[in-house]
C-alpha cells in the first residue's frame, strides 16, 4: 500500500512539475511571454514580456482597479481588485503604455493576500485593452518561486 501511495504521489508530482505555462491572447499583433513570478511573505509580482509585432507604436493596458486582473491560485483562493496593488508597464507607472513598433516592453503585476500555501498560480486574466477592445489574455500554469524574507 506505501509503494501504491508512493508511487501515485511522485506521478503528481512529476505532473506538477512539468506543466507549462500556456498563454491564450486574443491580439493577434501583440505577443505575451510569462518571465517570473516572484513571492517574498504574501505579497509579489508577475513579470510579463509583451512585444508588438506590428510596424507601428501601439497603446496596450490593464486596469486593476476595475476587475482588469484576477489570479486564482491552487490552494482555490482567487486575487482581484484590492488584492491587485498595480499593473506597471515599462518604466511606466500609469496602467497603459505605447509600445514602439517590432519593440518589447516589461509588464509587472504586483499583488498582495497570497495564500501561504499557493505553490502556482492556475489561471491569470488580463482584461488588457488595445485598439479599442477590452479582451482577456489568459495565462494558465503560473509557477509561484518564493523567496526568504
Amino acid at each position: 500500500m506505501k509503494k501504491v501511495f508512493l508511487l501515485t504521489a511522485m506521478s503528481l508530482f512529476c505532473l506538477l512539475a512539468t506543466a507549462q505555462v500556456k498563454i491564450t491572447n486574443p491580439y493577434p499583433d501583440m505577443h505575451f511571454a510569462f518571465k517570473r513570478c516572484i513571492v517574498t511573505g504574501s505579497t509579489g509580482y508577475i513579470d510579463l514580456l509583451i512585444t508588438n509585432k506590428t510596424n507601428s507604436d501601439i497603446k496596450c493596458g490593464a486596469n486593476p482597479n476595475s476587475g482588469g486582473v484576477k489570479l486564482y491560485d491552487d490552494e482555490g483562493n482567487s486575487y482581484s481588485d484590492w488584492n491587485i496593488v498595480s499593473v506597471v508597464f515599462g518604466n511606466n507607472t500609469e496602467y497603459s503604455t505605447d509600445i514602439s513598433a517590432e519593440a518589447s516592453t516589461k509588464c509587472r503585476i504586483n499583488f498582495r493576500g497570497l495564500d501561504e500555501y499557493a505553490s502556482m498560480f492556475t489561471n491569470a486574466t488580463i482584461y488588457a485593452y488595445h485598439n479599442g477592445k477590452r479582451e482577456p489574455v489568459k495565462i494558465t500554469n503560473i509557477p509561484i518561486t518564493r523567496r526568504d524574507e
